[in-house]
């Protein structure tokens, strides 16, 4: 499952049409490992910072699915001008750095799943004693 269906002529991709895409072939593969791409990067920094990724509260947080539109977007523009040159690659890298600033803000805001209930990371801090024998 996809944190966020990508789909052209929407959100960051309206100047990439379908039968822009098509001409420049663009298959629904590469949609798919745009959107791919996304998760796995949203999967990594909730592995670091003690998220289940696996929760569907998790899954579902405006806060992720709008990173994962984010990064997919980018990716996919990437891969658009990869093929054809006629687009703005700038886009893509400024979309990339929005998202990845949104995922480090996100350390010191908190996550909040749909209903605006902040979501814990599962991992607990260890105390650590200098010296066991204290």
């Amino acid at each position: 499952m996809a944190y966020a269906t990508l789909t052209l002529e929407t959100g960051w991709l309206k100047n990439i049409t379908e039968a822009d895409a098509a001409a420049d072939g663009i298959t629904a593969a590469d949609v798919a490992a745009a959107q791919t791409y996304a998760d796995r990067k949203i999967n990594a920094w909730a592995s670091k910072h003690g998220y289940d990724f696996s929760a569907a509260a998790f899954q579902a947080a405006p806060m992720i699915v709008e990173v994962a539109e984010k990064l997919g977007s980018a990716r996919l523009i990437e891969i658009n001008f990869a093929r054809d040159r006629s687009t703005d690659v700038g886009v893509a890298a400024s979309l990339t750095e929005e998202a990845l600033q949104e995922l480090r803000d996100l350390r010191h805001t908190g996550l909040l799943d749909s209903d605006g209930d902040r979501i814990v990371p599962t991992v607990r801090a260890v105390p650590r004693i200098a010296n066991p024998e204290d």
